[in-house]
């Protein structure tokens, strides 16, 4: 995002607060679709729409950050990516690095099980947010079910995230790699221990 204009960030914003925000506030603020978590608080911070619990930070990471402005197309992969067991913050995270990949071409789709290649460019995103990101969470559903299963040699090692796939990437691929980088220089993580890893917050904190 830094290395594109500013106006083209703004019709990215602009996206994002018409199909997303927008979506939000008449589908789930305006009809007061609104639950607890089933602590004994009285906070009715819990906001439905359509039948999905829509928090900020899962619908960021699966939605967004993995390419996703469409705030309808968001719910099945949020959904999915639960209904498998995942934590739905790093999971958003862990698409993002690998539809990041792919664009770059570092990883082709057939390696890692997925149909095509993500709609991952800026241009797709502000010129055809709808079907873009349509696309693109169908691929993210896709990705989820083979990380979750295992399926295939490179899905099974995400699964183990994105430091300790790096380095098994980075000597399969090293020629598809400029000197000096590695893939998780395309990853964005909080480094825990000498392998670990955990995905920062999504909030500005």
């Amino acid at each position: 995002m830094p290395y594109i204009s500013r106006d083209d960030r703004k019709k990215i914003y602009e996206n994002i607060k018409k199909y997303y925000v927008d979506f939000f506030n008449k589908e789930a603020i305006e009809t007061k679709k609104w639950t607890t978590c089933g602590e004994p608080c009285p906070a009715a911070c819990k906001k439905i729409k359509d039948g999905f619990k829509v928090d900020y930070e899962p619908y960021n990471a699966n939605g967004p950050l993995s390419g996703s402005l469409y705030l309808n197309a968001s719910d099945y992969g949020v959904n999915k990516v639960d209904s498998l067991g995942f934590d739905a913050i790093e999971f958003g995270c862990l698409a993002s690095w690998v539809f990041e990949l792919l664009s770059k071409g570092l990883l082709k789709p057939g390696e890692i099980g997925l149909t095509d290649f993500p709609d991952f460019k800026y241009e797709q995103l502000i010129n055809n947010p709808v079907k873009v990101s349509e696309k693109n969470s169908k691929l993210l559903c896709e990705l989820a079910e083979k990380v979750a299963w295992g399926e295939g040699e490179i899905p099974g090692l995400l699964g183990y995230g994105k430091r300790k796939s790096s380095s098994y990437l980075d000597k399969k691929f090293h020629y598809r790699l400029q000197d000096g980088l590695s893939f998780k220089d395309y990853a964005v993580y909080v480094a825990l221990g000498d392998d670990g890893e955990i995905t920062p917050t999504l909030y500005w904190a």
